[in-house]
């Protein structure tokens, strides 16, 4: 079946269908959406279709055109990529490209992931293209922000806005493809923050697991413990480094999760569900205010280190500033108990 794993984006796979059987697709479409949603996946499915054979069901998966693309050796489906920045050459080369005949097929599809680092001279060239593309050339172009290009290059593309997917669509997609038992999928897809790509990597990823367990326990310590165990918990965090921003955000889910729990006591809007009883523990110890400045402490920790600031410094006070938001208010509890 064509855009088979393709997770809560149904409006558009029908629109792309449609568009498909009907040989009305655009010469050039911009996917927006956060990564881990599936936008490379569903280029991939669009250029296939582009490039299939079959005229009913595009892309069919088995004509020569898409059994080559699932073999990766479709040479009419070209990936343009590059981890800094993609620079006026690799726009030239595509333009050199498609002045020679398309190599086993009627139709070329370029795709280019993080479009959103072209160069400015990189993005005027490509507009030259786009403005006059020749028959049976197609561009996909992929971006977490279309703010970021030329109005006039993305005033050229069919802008399809990818969403983040609901959580039972992600649960029944794990349960579904990869037969995972209801409890355990139900526990991902929270977590998964309606990120397909996400939820695939933390089902698979055993060191995500125990990042998050000892996420967790931090916690505990933070909210209990003295200022020297909280200290010495830069040391995973200095571990963690390439993975500070994803136990940035375990720990905002993990203070917004108590925060719901204090105050609705809604289990079915808790992210970190298989934790409750942890998570009603920590409740007890703390009040809403304090949770909800923990998380600006974190959210500034994060646009600090996001701007260059020193790294285990901004850590080191961050651990010591929530501490003392949480311990601030224990102190008051016992001053007024010892007063009685």
């Amino acid at each position: 079946m064509s855009f088979r794993n393709i997770v809560g984006q149904d409006r558009i796979v029908s629109y792309l269908r449609k568009a498909l059987i009907e040989k009305k697709t655009s010469h050039a479409f911009l996917f927006e959406g956060l990564r881990g949603l599936g936008k490379k996946t569903l280029a991939f499915e669009l250029a296939k279709g582009i490039c299939c054979e079959d005229e009913e069901d595009k892309p069919c998966g088995k004509c020569s055109s898409c059994v080559k693309a699932e073999r990766n050796s479709n040479t009419n489906i070209i990936w343009v990529k590059d981890e800094k920045t993609i620079k006026i050459e690799a726009i030239r080369r595509i333009q050199d490209e498609v002045k020679i005949k398309t190599f086993d097929g009627d139709s070329r599809v370029y795709v280019i992931c993080d479009s959103e680092k072209m160069t400015i001279q990189a993005q005027n060239a490509l507009l030259k293209t786009l403005e006059d593309p020749p028959q049976k050339l197609f561009f996909i172009l992929l971006t977490i922000n279309s703010n970021s290009l030329l109005p006039t290059i993305v005033s050229r593309c069919q802008l399809l806005k990818l969403r983040a997917a609901r959580v039972g669509e992600i649960q029944k997609y794990l349960s579904e493809e990869n037969e995972m038992p209801a409890s355990k999928s139900k526990v991902i897809a929270a977590l998964s923050n309606g990120s397909i790509g996400k939820a695939i990597k933390i089902s698979t990823d055993k060191a995500y697991v125990e990042r998050r367990n000892a996420v967790i326990h931090m916690t505990k310590d933070i909210i209990s413990g003295s200022v020297f165990s909280v200290l010495s918990k830069t040391d995973f965090l200095n571990t963690e480094k390439d993975n500070i921003f994803e136990i940035f955000e375990m720990l905002i889910s993990w203070y917004r999760d108590l925060i719901i729990y204090k105050e609705a006591e809604q289990l079915d809007y808790i992210i970190n569900c298989d934790k409750i009883e942890e998570i009603a523990f920590q409740a007890q110890k703390t009040e809403t205010q304090r949770l909800s400045n923990a998380i600006l402490i974190i959210e500034e920790t994060r646009a600090n280190i996001n701007n260059n600031a020193n790294y285990q410094l901004s850590l080191e006070v961050m651990l010591l500033n929530i501490q003392e938001v949480f311990n601030y208010g224990n102190n008051c509890r016992s001053s007024v108990q010892e007063g009685r």
